[in-house]
């Protein structure tokens, strides 16, 4: 056993050397004793078996130091290898492992060192059902990030004359024998002979900062709460101009004392001018604030961050970084102790490798903003003018940059009324360049986010600019550019991490909607018109009319059917099939999502005076009407009117008058119905579309029977049915078969109402005309009541209510409502009834009545006035 003792004494005694190269050749040289296993090949007798194991580990341990030693000393190249064979052959030796990543690593074998890593975790996973230990999981994470590796394997080698002190404590030896590395600071914060100071240098905090109560109370449960698990970090992120910096500083100012060792600030300038800073520079200017002679700084920014973390360990120090660029550029000024807390801003998404509490800034409330401008144009003179001052704020998006130009404006002319500043911010052409005063410059702030942009991305941001719609799906992006949705999507995601659109919510078919700021669209329309070709711009929004003009039509159609109307078939694009699919399924559904953006691109459409501008407005005016939007549904149509008139489009005016008739019905203006339908008639013939002509002569048979006159009513439907018997589409002809049994029904031909309503069901079970069936179905169900066949009655009611459910028709589900009213006033139950027609009423009611309204009101007024015995004999309300 002599040579045993020799080598425990050399492998516990290379402690004791002067360098670490003293103890490499140390623990060489005892290691050399070794000449394979203890007592040769055999297995050992039973009496020293725990004596050989413990040999055994003790040389194990050994290894470990040997190669612990030789990777600080920078052998990385000619010992990796040994070191993965040893790791590999004794898996259950963590620290085999922890030094196998290290040396890999350091002889830039990253891959390796992360490739094996996994290999190992899944053995641990199979063989033992356990996870790595945290020190390996913080070297992989580190291998993984490129950062500095933590605890003692430090890659380099230290000075071969640096004296080794022997430990005096041997708390400081941890339970795998590893004595860490020494470092620059002492125990009571002493570097070098320098004391650790405990800087101040943020920057003032903001007098006139207002709103954001709840941010700043979020950031500070954030901050305070940095004593847990590690470091707390707080992402800030937003578009330019949102105040990202501002609420930073005071959150930072309010919170500060939380953190009495100090406070530091750098700008990180992620935007501007300059390069970024560099974490090697922002190291510098912080270690120089904490106390440390320029001189003395390490000349890495590896050792830079070493030595920031070593200062910053058990002290209590609040870190605010402006501007940043990404993680990246973050990461290395994280300080490593859970006692410090940082907050981070930037337009960017960040967090990602830091695990931040992220908060993501939008524009300020009305009421926030409201005060932010009192505060600077003062308080009088905002409250003088209520109306002009919510106008302004308006005009400014709620962006706090855009609120402090307006209020620096204001208060540099103090004889200026707020309308004055409200009626120069009017003018959307150039509101955008008025939103400057001194340093303060909205669309300098946007430019910013934009430039880094590439060539597509700023494309597409101008043409919504150019665009001007509320809200934007991807299948309009991708119309827009010519471009797949999935490529769209790529590229609307890319704008949103560069905080120039935001995320509205999702369309029909979970896609993701994006909102552009106002600002942002003035800023991008400028662009549009002063960099694109006029020809390009227009051709790209024609493309964006095409496609709402597509789905819309799909909508109509799967509502009421094809269109009755015909005109020139102005250019689609057609959306995915995807979409198409989805939408026939509920498009109601899709229309309450769509309806403001459809409103905005008619608007935007009429201004460019091309034909899909009155298309989109006849398709629609259907959707609108089933969801009670008559009045816009009819200023849409007037305007629609005009447009056809003044650029003598005949067939367009042809079709805006047919649905004009039917908003007119609708609103019981009867002759203005019957006059717009027989001049939508007169044009069609004009052009030879007779199918239409007879389409608009059903509508004009309508309202005469709305009115009550039944035989000019009977006389132009029998007129209508003869042209779309030889002409008509299918949804027409059923249409008109339906409004003569209607009248039949109300005259009391119970036979003849019954042929023309079979006729009509025979025709809407060939086509996909849902809410024309479910009307039809209702007065067959309204002839069962007259024939007393009540129980057929409900049944034939309750089916068509079931399809106006499912396609949201307001005002069909009504009208079935008071049709299952009258029945059951038939029936006697008058409670029953009373419910219903109060629940079908509640469903209609409108500023200015419509039929429908009446027809429930009459129904409702008969059910008060008859008598009971009398009920049964109730007549009919007209209804279409």
């Amino acid at each position: 056993m002599i040579d045993a003792e020799r080598f425990r004494s050399a492998a516990s005694g290379w402690r004791q050397c002067r360098s670490d190269v003293e103890g490499r050749a140390m623990l060489s040289a005892a290691l050399g004793f070794w000449r394979g296993p203890v007592l040769g090949e055999d297995p050992p007798p039973e009496a020293c078996a725990a004596q050989c194991r413990g040999l055994e580990a003790t040389r194990l341990t050994a290894v470990e130091d040997l190669f612990e030693l030789q990777l600080a000393l920078g052998d990385e190249p000619q010992v990796v290898d040994q070191v993965v064979e040893s790791a590999k052959a004794y898996p259950l030796r963590e620290r085999l492992t922890e030094l196998m990543l290290v040396a890999l690593h350091g002889a830039g074998r990253s891959a390796e060192a992360l490739q094996a890593y996994e290999a190992w975790r899944h053995w641990l996973r199979d063989e033992l059902g356990t996870e790595p230990p945290a020190r390996a999981q913080q070297l992989h994470l580190a291998i993984l990030r490129d950062e500095p590796l933590p605890f003692a394997y430090k890659i380099g080698a230290p000075s071969e004359q640096a004296p080794r002190e022997a430990p005096s404590d041997p708390s400081a030896v941890d339970a795998e024998g590893v004595v860490p590395l020494p470092v620059p600071a002492t125990e009571s914060g002493d570097v070098e002979g320098f004391r650790v100071g405990s800087p101040r240098n943020l920057p003032p905090d903001i007098a006139d900062f207002s709103g954001r109560r709840e941010e700043v109370r979020q950031i500070s449960t954030w901050l305070r709460g940095a004593d847990g698990d590690g470091i707390s970090v707080v992402a800030i992120t937003g578009p330019g101009g949102v105040g990202k910096t501002a609420l930073s500083i005071h959150a930072a100012h309010r919170n500060s004392d939380a953190f009495p060792d100090g406070q530091l600030f750098a700008n990180l300038q992620g935007l501007g001018e300059r390069e970024p800073a560099t974490a090697f520079e922002v190291l510098g200017k912080f270690l120089r604030a904490l106390g440390i002679d320029g001189s003395r700084l390490p000349d890495t920014t590896s050792d830079r961050t070493d030595m920031y973390r070593t200062l910053l360990a058990q002290r209590r120090v609040l870190v605010l970084l402006d501007n940043a660029v990404d993680d990246e550029q973050v990461v290395p000024l994280l300080p490593g102790s859970s006692s410090c807390a940082v907050l981070v801003n930037s337009r960017g998404r960040l967090g990602a490798l830091t695990a931040a509490h992220t908060l993501n800034l939008d524009v300020l409330e009305r009421r926030e903003a409201v005060e932010l401008l009192t505060k600077i144009a003062g308080g009088a003179r905002v409250a003088s003018e209520t109306e002009a001052t919510l106008e302004l704020t308006q005009q400014c998006g709620y962006l706090p940059l855009a609120l402090r130009v307006a209020g620096a404006k204001l208060a540099a002319k103090p004889h200026w009324p707020v309308r004055r500043l409200v009626h120069l911010f009017r003018d959307e052409r150039s509101r955008i360049n008025n939103f400057s005063h001194g340093y303060l410059d909205v669309k300098a702030s946007i430019w910013l986010s934009y430039r880094d942009l590439n060539g597509d991305l700023k494309t597409l941001l101008r043409r919504l600019g150019n665009l001007d719609v509320p809200e934007v799906p991807i299948w309009v992006a991708a119309a827009l550019l010519e471009v797949s949705i999935i490529r769209a999507e790529e590229m609307l995601e890319q704008l949103f991490d560069a905080q120039l659109v935001e995320v509205a919510g999702q369309d029909f078919c979970g896609s993701t909607r994006y909102r552009i700021h106002d600002l942002v669209r003035i800023f991008a329309n400028d662009l549009a018109v002063s960099e694109e070709l006029d020809s390009d711009l227009e051709a790209a929004r024609v493309r964006a009319y095409g496609v709402w003009l597509d789905l819309t039509e799909t909508a109509e159609s799967a509502t009421v059917g094809k269109a009755h109307h015909v005109g020139p078939q102005t250019p689609r694009w057609t959306a995915d099939s995807r979409i198409t699919k989805r939408l026939i399924t509920d498009p109601m559904s899709w229309f309450e999502i769509e309806e403001q953006a459809i409103l905005a691109v008619v608007r935007r459409a009429r201004r460019d005076r091309v034909p899909q501008a009155w298309e989109l407005a006849c398709v629609i005016s259907p959707l609108l009407t089933m969801r009670r939007h008559f009045d816009v549904a009819r200023d849409m149509l007037e305007a629609a009117l005009t447009q056809a008139r003044e650029e003598q489009d005949r067939e367009g005016e042809a079709t805006v008058l047919f649905r004009l008739g039917g908003a007119d019905a609708d609103r019981t203006e009867y002759d203005s119905a019957v006059r717009r339908n027989m001049e939508s008639a007169h044009l069609f013939r004009e052009h030879g579309e007779e199918a239409a002509a007879a389409t608009a002569l059903a509508y004009a048979a309508m309202a005469y029977r709305l009115q009550g006159d039944l035989v000019r009513s009977l006389n132009v439907y029998d007129e209508a049915l003869a042209q779309l018997r030889l002409h008509g589409n299918a949804v027409s002809l059923a249409f008109c078969l339906r409004g003569i049994a209607q009248i039949h029904l109300n005259a009391g031909r119970h036979s003849e109402a019954e042929s023309y309503l079979r006729d009509a069901l025979d025709v809407y079970d060939t086509v996909s005309a849902p809410q024309g069936h479910a009307q039809a179905l209702f007065w067959q169900g309204m002839l069962r009541i007259e024939q007393e066949r009540y129980a057929e009655a409900e049944e034939c009611i309750r089916e068509a209510h079931l399809i106006c459910q499912r396609l949201k028709d307001r005002p069909g589900v009504a009208q079935c409502l008071r049709g299952l009213g009258v029945c059951s006033l038939r029936r006697g139950d008058r409670e029953r009834a009373r419910r219903l027609l109060q629940e079908a009423l509640a469903l209609v009611q409108q500023p200015r009545p419509t039929f429908m309204e009446v027809a429930i009101r009459q129904s409702l007024s008969e059910l008060q006035s008859t008598p009971l015995e009398q009920t049964g004999s109730l007549p009919l309300p007209y209804a279409s």
